[in-house]
């Protein structure tokens, strides 16, 4: 893949922030919302470079029904606020060819990582060799959905970038 400067730039940034969002939502469960602010920014910034007015009114339309299917999952108590927010903020890069590859690998890490609290929750053998935290998270019944998303968006970066 190569890229313009700016547009390196701009996917390393992406990439960066998708790295953080896993980091902070593993460590606490919380997804600072400067990670979904700079998402979005940085999108404006991609938006003016390589976009149509239309295809950046597609996007924004995409990333306010996700903020709004999540804002019900959250008032459910199936995701975090935080999720919410940097699931609709990584809406704002997903095109057509991008969104399906996005969903299909949100969907596989989402399903992953609740077997894996599953596992956690009701076996007793591996909670002694899994990290504290992460058995603590298993057996509040929580799930990390913030390293789906942001890993979803880690694999789909070169896509939206190439």
């Amino acid at each position: 893949m190569s890229l313009a400067p700016a547009d390196a730039l701009m996917f390393a940034a992406f990439m960066v922030i998708g790295c953080a969002a896993i980091l902070f939502d593993l460590r606490s469960l919380r997804i600072p919302n400067w990670i979904s602010a700079a998402l979005a920014a940085l999108f404006l910034v991609y938006a003016l470079a390589h976009l149509d007015i239309g295809a950046a009114a597609q996007r924004l339309l995409l990333a306010a029904v996700v903020f709004a299917v999540g804002f019900g999952a959250w008032m459910l108590g199936i995701f975090g606020a935080g999720d919410v927010k940097l699931l609709a903020a990584y809406a704002l890069w997903l095109g057509p060819q991008v969104a399906g590859p996005f969903a299909l690998v949100m969907l596989g890490l989402s399903f992953a990582i609740s077997l894996v609290m599953i596992v956690l929750k009701h076996l007793p053998w591996p909670a002694e060799r899994a990290p504290p935290r992460f058995v603590r998270y298993a057996k509040d019944g929580t799930v990390p959905f913030g390293l789906a998303i942001g890993g979803a968006g880690l694999a789909v970066g070169p896509l939206i970038f190439s």
